[in-house]
């Protein structure tokens, strides 16, 4: 009994510095700052966290850093959920969180309004407003115009719609292309170089990153963060 209490808290030891080590991080908690979405960074940052907490029997590199992060945020998440929902509970027990005083400063609204944790709200399923503009040339020659507005409230939503109706009574329209368009389309198709295979296969990841992120912006980071790291480590054990 005494080694599962010695085991606990010295997990709970370790959970402690990964906190600490994250508030002296600011952009890997606030959805606001410029490095929030920047993943090189980010994998960075939690590398060089992990060098500094030295060995340990609770993680082996920097993404495993992050992901105790990830479920220390989502504990206090839930945490929060249930202290709101006992208020005014007669003779209920108000719930507890070994960290509560350590996340305490992410805790006041103008942290909950700027910040993204690295893991999505269960409780939260609204989709991400989203709205492009894509313009592309088919294999006929036209031009293909597709705007997708994003769902909006109040006088701005309506005031989207109208603007939207305004411009055309569809989603998409198309026009023949101008003489001037067209030698510009050929010009492009001459001069610019085939891409290679590792192209093609960026923005076929960058593609399917972009649909991630529409849907879970905070797992699009985590994912950007593991690519990262897998081809940092790959780089390092092929210069050694």
């Amino acid at each position: 009994m005494s080694r599962k209490r010695t085991a606990r808290a010295s997990k709970a030891e370790f959970e402690q510095k990964i906190i600490e080590e994250v508030k002296k991080r600011p952009f890997l908690y606030k959805k606001q700052h410029p490095d929030h979405k920047n993943a090189l960074i980010v994998a960075n940052a939690w590398k060089r966290i992990f060098e500094e907490l030295g060995e340990n029997s609770f993680t082996a590199s920097g993404p495993e850093c992050a992901d105790m992060w990830s479920s220390l945020w989502s504990q206090f998440l839930g945490f929060k959920r249930r202290v709101a929902g006992s208020t005014g509970k007669a003779g209920g027990k108000r719930p507890t969180f070994r960290h509560e005083f350590a996340m305490r400063e992410f805790d006041d609204k103008e942290y909950e309004e700027n910040t993204m944790s690295n893991v999505s709200d269960l409780n939260d399923d609204e989709e991400p407003e989203t709205s492009e503009v894509e313009v592309v040339f088919n294999n006929n020659g036209e031009i293909q115009v597709s705007t997708t507005p994003s769902p909006t409230s109040g006088d701005e939503s309506s005031s989207n719609q109208s603007f939207f109706k305004g411009r055309t009574h569809e989603k998409s329209k198309k026009r023949m292309m101008t003489d001037f368009e067209q030698e510009m389309v050929n010009m492009l198709k001459t001069t610019e170089p085939e891409k290679d295979e590792f192209e093609l296969f960026g923005n076929t990841i960058a593609a399917k990153l972009r649909k991630i992120s529409a849907r879970d912006e905070s797992s699009a980071s985590h994912l950007q963060f593991g690519i990262f790291d897998l081809i940092y480590t790959t780089e390092k054990d092929l210069l050694r």
